[in-house]
Formats: C-alpha cells, structure tokens, sequence
C-alpha cells in the first residue's frame, strides 16, 4: 500500500474514503485520501433499491449506473501507483461510465460524455493529474442528479467539536446522500459502519476494537463509506444505499487537526472518543 495518513486510525482504511475531485459538470467525489477499506468489497454492491426508486426505462437504467459509479469511486484503488489508477479506471469505473454515457437523459449526455473521456485518460496512463481536468472542476456531483433525478434522499447535516448536529435515529430504507458541511475549528470526516446481524457490542467498543485489531473488528461490521472535509468549513458527501440494520457514524481524526498536515498522528486522541459518535437505525 501507499502512504495514507489515515492508515493507523480505527478502521484505518474507513479513514481512506472517497475523495474524488469534484467531477464535472456530473462528477463524484474521489482519491488522494481513499475513504473506504481497501478493494474491500463490502461497500454497498445492492443498487436495485436505487434503480426500484427511481422510473423505469432508461430513467432507470441511468439511475442504477448512477450509484454503481458512486459505489467504484467509494472503493478507491487499491494503492496510490500508476497501475493501481488504471486497474481501478478500467475495471471498477468504465462499466459505469459507459453505462452514464448510454442512458443518459439528453440534457447530461455531453457532461458524462465528457467525464468519460477523462477517465478513459487515466485509464491509459495512471496519472490521477486528470482529476485537474477544467471539465471535472464545477457542477452538480452524482448525489445532487440522483436526488433530482433518481428520487433518492438527501440528508444534511453539520459537523463540529465534537458532534455531529442534524442526524436522525431512524432513516428509511434506501439510497441516501449524506451532505456534511464543517462547522468548526478542526477537520471532520464521517466514517459510516453498519453492525452485522446479531452484533450488539456499543459503538465505542467496537471502535477501541478496531484501532487494535482490524480485522476482528471486521468480522462485526461493514465498512460503507466515508467523508472527509479538507477544509474545516468544507462541504462533502457520500452516497450509500441503506439497508434495513443498525449504523454507526464516526469521526477517527486526531484530536487538533485543523489541517491536513496535522492528520498523520497515529498516537492522538481520535474524535469518537470524545464523543463524536452518531448511531441510528435503517427500517
């Protein structure tokens, strides 16, 4: 694997998530710091919840390419290196650009057209410089299409020391975009955990487990994704599609990080232990 910063905290993977560039003029949020475990294929594979919300037809067909590209750039590649780009380019994206280009509703067919040919760009040389791409630079990314266009839910909400403020306990089942806006002095990120069936241990514990033995913790839940503001008044999101079962929202960040060059203390206090910790149920 590559550097990450995030790699020693819980999950340190779940710390890796999903931070694309912003992708125009339809993009997604991806790399530099990957937000989810590594080629991990826990990350949301079910889409036909998405496509069963949204109309039939090529409506649908759109919508279900739509989170199956936000689920790849959820996943990240495998490492930071030349090949890992392009393996993850060819394999894990171009099935859902291609299906974008094809179903497209008129109006988004040259913005996805567009997005195609960057990543058919890196998917011949491996150089992640095309997310600078001025194409993939402005516009609404894939959750604020597959709200209006997909009917899938929008969740907002703020994150500050040391909470998150404007969460429910209970959400339907579904895709979701979470929207975190930053709303304090220190860099956030929002790692979302779903227990499996029958695990009942609280969060904390679960989370002290995972900053000492990954993969036990593994077995006890899913690693769904991941938001990770750059800047402390910052605004991301992450797309999931829910499933009915108990989830538990996270902040792994060291304790004082109010820059990116402060993230790599893998001895600090991380956020959740102070209480940055939001569980709710899917029904």
């Amino acid at each position: 694997m590559g550097t990450d910063p995030t790699s020693r905290r819980p999950f340190g993977s779940a710390g890796r998530g999903r931070r694309w560039p912003r992708l125009a003029p339809i993009p997604v949020t991806v790399a530099i710091l990957v937000l989810v475990a590594c080629g991990d294929d826990t990350t949301n594979t079910d889409s036909d919840a998405a496509v069963a919300q949204a109309a039939s037809g090529e409506l649908g067909r759109f919508c279900g390419a739509l989170l199956r590209f936000e689920q790849a750039g959820a996943t990240g590649p495998d490492d930071y290196d030349a090949q890992s780009f392009q393996l993850w380019a060819r394999n894990e994206v171009r099935p859902a650009l291609e299906e974008l280009v094809a179903s497209a509703p008129t109006d988004l067919a040259d913005d996805w057209q567009a997005t195609s040919e960057v990543f058919a760009e890196l998917e011949r040389t491996g150089d992640p410089a095309v997310f600078e791409d001025p194409r993939l630079q402005s516009g609404p990314g894939p959750g604020d299409v597959g709200v209006e266009r997909c009917g899938w839910t929008k969740q907002e909400f703020n994150a500050t020391e040391y909470r998150f403020d404007g969460l429910p306990d209970r959400l339907a089942a579904g895709v979701v975009d979470f929207v975190m806006t930053g709303a304090g002095n220190e860099l956030h990120e929002a790692a979302l955990v779903r227990r499996k069936d029958g695990v009942t241990e609280p969060a904390e514990e679960l989370l002290e487990l995972a900053g000492l033995h990954e993969e036990e913790a593994l077995d006890r839940v899913d690693l769904l994704g991941s938001i990770l503001l750059f800047d402390t008044d910052g605004i991301e999101d992450m797309v999931v599609d829910l499933q009915p079962g108990d989830y538990i929202l996270f902040c792994a960040l060291p304790i004082g990080a109010s820059s990116e060059d402060l993230l790599d203390q893998p001895d600090a206090t991380p956020h959740w232990s102070e209480g940055m910790v939001h569980e709710f149920t899917v029904d």
